[in-house]
């Protein structure tokens, strides 16, 4: 029996000896992907690193592919993190590959695929600096 091995926007389909049949690409026609992050339904966001014009997609082992809300910016995306302790309202934190790169947080009404492409709440993370008088700015 095949087993079909899914890692992000790749696949690898190999026998139970282990050898490797097939090896395809999930994800084709972007630019300089680097991290990312793995959804609780099993597919991955692959994070895009393109100046201002970066996206993050969302790719399925089936080999659906489909840029998301996470990335509607543009941006040098780096990683993704979920935190779905609530099931209907997961919550996701894209990071940029910058210095003074955003920390975008996207607050979903839904479960599954259609997440990441619909509507939800975004903000960013605001860090507020103490001067010597103690006061926060």
């Amino acid at each position: 029996m095949a087993k079909v091995v899914y890692m992000g926007s790749t696949s690898i389909q190999r026998p139970s000896e282990g050898e490797i049949t097939e090896y395809k690409a999930l994800l084709t026609g972007t630019t300089d992907n680097c991290g990312g992050g793995l959804t609780p339904w099993g597919t991955w966001v692959s994070c895009e690193e393109e100046s201002d014009v970066g996206q993050c997609w969302q790719v399925g082992p089936d080999g659906r592919a489909e840029e998301t809300v996470l990335g509607e910016e543009g941006g040098n995306y780096e990683s993704v993190a979920v935190d779905d302790r609530v099931y209907d309202r997961p919550v996701f934190f894209t990071t940029e590959d910058s210095s003074d790169g955003a920390l975008r947080r996207f607050i979903a009404s839904q479960h599954g695929w259609d997440t990441l492409h619909s509507e939800g709440e975004h903000s960013y993370l605001h860090l507020l600096e103490e001067h010597s008088n103690g006061q926060l700015v």
